[in-house]
């Protein structure tokens, strides 16, 4: 092989490599985002398992780790979901955020994972809530639906705050 064509070889290959490496960083930082999730969520279910508050913890965590794989399943790493107690924003109204990899907020939702659909329901509920996206677990959201329905129909003091809660509930994030 002459040098020329060595030279371009290996200019081809190095083309190749750089190609891919660009290809391959967001799958990489996506891929280490969920092995971050995955370890934060072992370490609530280990360090708060007698916190009141550690089933609700739990579940925001799932949902993150649900979305942030159903993300890269689509090629889509130009988004991702992160808990506003990861972000160090435990006090926020938004369990999680969907953002952009520029870091734009795209939605926000809140999560109820209570003992039952009616509590569920009535804590998702809270105008501090209005227009955020609403998950409940997937056991419950039936329930919750009719919960809402029965309610909005009823007229009660609290009929347009179900009404929001009705509109924005989904099976998940």
């Amino acid at each position: 092989m002459s040098q020329t064509t060595k030279t371009n070889t290996d200019a081809f290959e190095q083309g190749i490599h750089i190609f891919n490496e660009d290809k391959l960083d967001p799958l990489f930082k996506a891929t280490q985002r969920i092995f971050k999730d995955t370890d934060l969520l072992a370490q609530i279910a280990k360090n708060k398992q007698n916190c009141i508050h550690a089933q609700g913890w739990s579940f925001e965590q799932l949902e993150t780790i649900k979305f942030n794989q159903d993300a890269i399943q689509q090629n889509r790493f130009d988004i991702f979901a992160a808990t506003t107690d990861g972000m160090g924003k435990p006090h926020d109204p938004a369990d999680i955020f969907i953002k952009s990899t520029d870091g734009k907020i795209l939605r926000e939702a809140q999560l109820k994972s209570c003992d039952n659909a009616a509590k569920s329901a009535y804590a998702l509920a809270d105008e501090k809530y209005t227009d955020m996206q609403r998950v409940a677990p997937s056991d419950q959201h039936k329930k919750i639906e009719q919960l809402y329905e029965q309610r909005i129909k009823s007229g009660t003091l609290k009929a347009e705050d179900y009404k929001n809660a009705h509109q924005n509930l989904e099976k998940g994030v």
